[in-house]
């Protein structure tokens, strides 16, 4: 069996996998002959062991030995008794090799440890208590949020991997912070506020992970003020993870999405000054979606502040959005049309995605107000998008 060290020193710039054996040495059967030397006994009744039993001198080698089948099948893998390390020189190589390694597992019966293993090829990783940072050959002890890190990559491999219909999220709910204070479960919070926080500490983590979150979440929103004294518009543009949609007073996401994007005339005492005339103009200002992200996330305010009581109190009012959302009829194209002179601006129709499909609104609060995160079937491939 290899050291850590020695591990570390050979597999630079190489992508890493582990896989956890739940039960390892219990898949192993021992030979009937050889079964009456595994007796004990325990308040006068007599038993034996018929499968390898944990706590036998030998059973660390003979279950060692026989993970050399692995590597006679071309894998590249580690064992340290029911955890395996696999690697490969690339993404590709790496996830092939797990997968090869879970279909002979698992065509012997073996039983796999989803919520332990982590089955996504990635340079960093944790390993026995170790982190490890193939891109530098070295142990990462210093990753910032690395335990949030590791924990978001399990739900996520039991949810993507496990058959089974829900996952409990316990295990990350006591290694989260907010403002550095452990999360406590009994309080109802706002989920606009741990969408922000967990998203905060993801962009952290790591440059990649930031430029992921942008291209899954960010989209742009553009302010459009059109002179109507002058022959100007001005613009500008404003990146965006979740779009703020009202509550109190709506009935359901359309109207609030009329209010995100109403049109607002500016005039007498409140007219715009026109930067390029220097002068007071009547004016139109709208706010318009330019770039719609893949994953599109609401913020539902649904908590406001009561001045008299100086405490936030929640809008418990019904608000429901459909199972297919258009969200054609807020995008800078349908918004600034022909009547608003935006001269010479690119067609962003590639960059924007009009049709979002997801759950109805009492699902989504089902799932989260459930102790359980529950599966949700896979997104329609009429649409690359989906509503959380």
């Amino acid at each position: 069996m290899k050291s850590l060290r020695s591990v570390v020193a050979s597999m630079e710039g190489e992508f890493l996998c582990s896989v956890d054996i739940r039960d390892a040495y219990l898949h192993v059967p021992i030979c009937v002959r050889h079964q009456r030397f595994l007796r004990f006994t325990i308040q006068g009744h007599h038993y034996q062991f018929t499968a390898l039993p944990f706590g036998l001198a030998s059973a660390p080698r003979v279950f060692t030995k026989l993970m050399a089948i692995l590597r006679s099948k071309g894998i590249l893998v580690i064992p340290y008794l029911d955890d395996l390390l696999i690697k490969g020189p690339s993404r590709r190589d790496c996830s092939q090799s797990l997968q090869l390694t879970l279909d002979t597992l698992l065509r012997v019966c073996w039983i796999i440890n989803y919520q332990k293993s982590s089955l996504i090829p990635t340079q960093r990783l944790e390993f026995l208590g170790m982190e490890f940072d193939t891109s530098q050959a070295q142990y990462l002890d210093d990753i910032k949020h690395k335990t949030t890190l590791l924990e978001l990559q399990k739900m996520f491999t039991y949810l993507m991997e496990s058959e089974c219909k829900a996952y409990n999220p316990r295990p990350f709910c006591k290694t989260y912070t907010m403002d550095k204070q452990p999360l406590n479960t009994g309080e109802q919070k706002d989920m606009t506020e741990f969408f922000t926080d967990l998203i905060t500490k993801i962009e952290e983590m790591s440059p990649e992970l930031k430029n992921t979150v942008k291209s899954l979440f960010g989209g742009v929103i553009t302010n459009n003020v059109v002179s109507l004294d002058c022959e100007h518009v001005s613009q500008t543009a404003e990146e965006f993870y979740t779009v703020r949609c009202q509550v109190a007073d709506m009935k359901n996401i359309y109207e609030s999405l009329d209010e995100v994007t109403i049109k607002d005339t500016l005039e007498g005492d409140n007219m715009y000054t026109c930067s390029h005339c220097g002068k007071k103009v009547r004016a139109e200002k709208r706010a318009c979606f330019k770039k719609l992200p893949r994953i599109l996330s609401f913020n539902t305010m649904r908590y406001t502040f009561n001045m008299v009581t100086m405490m936030k109190e929640k809008v418990n009012t019904h608000f429901s959005f459909p199972l297919r959302l258009d969200m054609t009829p807020y995008t800078e194209d349908f918004l600034m049309g022909k009547n608003d002179r935006i001269e010479g601006a690119p067609p962003t129709g590639s960059n924007t995605f009009a049709y979002y499909e997801g759950p109805c609104a009492s699902d989504v609060a089902n799932k989260y107000s459930s102790p359980h995160l529950m599966k949700e079937p896979a997104p329609s491939s009429l649409s690359p998008c989906k509503v959380v």
